[in-house]
């Protein structure tokens, strides 16, 4: 990459791209908005390394028990508005966070409380990284 000496160069050193590998959407629609519906959207997100070694495969394959997906789906207050879970997983594996996994609630930000309270739960697996998000802008 060539920088002229009066710009300032970046460093992608720390980013990271990710491909979604499997989704859940409730209820079962053809083509949902990438955009929140409303500004009572939040996301429930948790981040998992992987250790050098792990079989990745076979964590992909079963990504719904030890992401904790499957608790979610079955687990998470109806009110909350599931719309979708959705995984993802970094293109280049090459250390830090390995996997992601985005579950879309429609009410979220109405219910913060309760849900940080589930999120507390999901913590308990001692399996991820996993933390409320609200969008705060749209680009």
């Amino acid at each position: 990459m060539h920088v002229p000496f009066n710009q300032p160069k970046v460093s992608f050193k720390g980013s990271a791209g990710y491909e979604e590998v499997a989704s859940i959407v409730k209820p079962s629609l053809d083509c949902l908005s990438q955009e929140p519906v409303t500004d009572h959207t939040g996301y429930i997100i948790s981040a998992f390394r992987v250790f050098p070694g792990e079989d990745r495969e076979k964590l992909e394959k079963n990504w719904l028990t030890w992401t904790g997906a499957r608790q979610v789906y079955n687990s998470l207050p109806k009110h909350l508005g599931l719309k979708r879970l959705t995984f993802h997983k970094k293109l280049f594996p090459d250390g830090g966070i390995t996997y992601v996994l985005m579950c879309e609630c429609s009410t979220l930000v109405e219910h913060v409380t309760e849900a940080l309270v589930f999120v507390d739960h999901l913590r308990a697996r001692c399996c991820g990284y996993t933390a409320l998000y609200r969008p705060v802008d749209v680009f």
